[in-house]
């Protein structure tokens, strides 16, 4: 008990672009925090570009798989989520690793297509600000898809990029519709 008495009484330390070295978190939401009201969360899609990315492939002689990738499915979504992130560069090694099997790729893409995600994310956004009200007022998310996420993840994993999410999904996973709000409230 002592050790979660002394975590609870300390003070938090954390970084923002708009309150560097704070010392309550706590008492910055709720005193300069943003209204619960006052959000805006940016759904990023790149279901497009990752469509490009498989024609391309499919048509091209002999293609580089990575340049392709960050070409079409990265680099055009990138300042949309990414950019500026504190951990950006790190990310972006991570995400450039390209998808080799285009068929799996492409049936990904329309199963994720085919789903009312971004709907699913603003309601699951807006109960979480309910209860923890975003400190700053804009949020993005992105999703992409993710061929090596399985069961054991329920085909979903989340990220945080200091003020915006990715999220990774394996569609061919059962069930993983039911598991973006749980990833996203932790990632929140």
């Amino acid at each position: 008990m002592e050790g979660i008495a002394r975590i609870t009484d300390s003070k938090t330390r954390f970084n923002t672009r708009k309150h560097a070295r704070s010392t309550n978190f706590l008492d910055l939401i709720y005193k300069n925090g943003v209204n619960a009201l006052d959000y805006s969360l940016k759904v990023v899609l790149p279901y497009e570009g990752v469509k490009k990315y498989i024609n391309t492939v499919r048509t091209a002689e002999s293609p580089d798989l990575g340049k392709l990738w960050l070409e079409h499915a990265i680099d055009p979504y990138w300042s949309e989520w990414a950019a500026g992130q504190f951990n950006e560069e790190r990310t972006h090694a991570e995400m450039s690793g390209p998808v080799a099997d285009i068929d799996k790729l492409e049936t990904a893409v329309e199963m994720l297509s085919a789903f009312n995600i971004e709907e699913l994310l603003r309601n699951t956004y807006d109960k979480i600000v309910q209860l923890l009200p975003p400190q700053e007022p804009e949020k993005a998310v992105c999703i992409y898809p993710n061929l090596t996420l399985g069961e054991s993840l329920h085909g979903v994993v989340g990220a945080c990029l200091d003020d915006n999410f990715l999220i990774q999904v394996n569609p061919a996973v059962s069930g993983w519709e039911r598991y973006i709000p749980w990833v996203l409230a932790c990632v929140r």
